[in-house]
């Protein structure tokens, strides 16, 4: 399924200071964006218990970091009215990765094949820590 980036991120269209300023609507975004982290973070944990990425590395704070990159891919891109703007977001997010990445000591996976599922060399979502790691193509 394609998305159209230069429209914005649904999520990310909703932080305007009149729903930010209701706890009704407030609620359900921020939880949004938290359980996105969550997941992301508990990713990264795994692929730290498999050697794919240094202990020393704090994973909540690179989970804000790419939350953080993809919104801001999504706001570059609707304001350039240019998807290449989000290509050229996730590409430095799976660079960032790639250079803090460890090795597995017993096979090739690295920290991408924990945090995200892959279609065509391109990640596809966001993998659940629960998920089996599979290969990139």
């Amino acid at each position: 399924m394609d998305v159209d980036t230069t429209r914005g991120c649904r999520l990310g269209r909703m932080t305007q200071e009149e729903v930010l300023s209701q706890e009704a609507l407030r609620h359900p975004l921020s939880s949004s964006f938290l359980s996105t982290e969550q997941k992301i973070s508990a990713a990264l944990e795994q692929a730290q218990c498999a050697g794919a990425l240094s202990e020393t590395i704090d994973t909540t704070d690179v989970a804000t970091t790419l939350v953080a990159i993809v919104q801001g891919g999504y706001v570059l891109a609707r304001a350039l009215q240019d998807p290449q703007q989000m290509d050229k977001a996730l590409r430095g997010a799976l660079a960032l990765l790639e250079s803090i990445e460890g090795r597995y000591h017993h096979g090739d996976r690295t920290i991408l094949h924990h945090v995200f599922s892959w279609r065509d060399g391109f990640p596809l979502y966001i993998r659940a820590a629960t998920d089996s790691p599979k290969s990139r193509p």
